[in-house]
């Protein structure tokens, strides 16, 4: 199974199972690392991956991850993260304004 390139918005951060990528056929429990670049922040706990930007980065970045059961190692394959500029959202709270019908008198 091949990680698909991703994209990020900046400040948000991407979760990977990595176990869902790495089989030990011997089913012998796995240690993980990664690339590391410059611009992307990766974090490994277990058999979970945590990638988020390094503050102000936007652009791509290409990574890999490595599996190994202490024997033998096996890297993924490279795939690329584009960080973009979060979109801004507007929320608008409706409560207790008129409708149309109320603001031209035909209510």
């Amino acid at each position: 199974l091949n990680f698909s390139n991703a994209s990020l918005d900046s400040g948000s951060k991407l979760i990977f199972n990595l176990s869902a990528y790495f089989l030990d056929p011997e089913n012998k429990s796995m240690s993980y690392s990664s690339y590391n670049t410059s611009n992307l922040v990766v974090m490994i706990e277990n058999d979970t991956a945590r990638v988020q930007t390094a503050s102000g980065f936007l652009g791509t970045e290409y990574m890999f991850f490595i599996g190994s059961d202490g024997e033998l190692a096996t890297t993924s394959n490279i795939f690329s993260v584009a960080v973009v500029e979060k979109k801004p959202t507007l929320t608008i709270n409706t409560q207790g304004m008129k409708s149309l019908r109320e603001l031209v008198g035909l209510s």
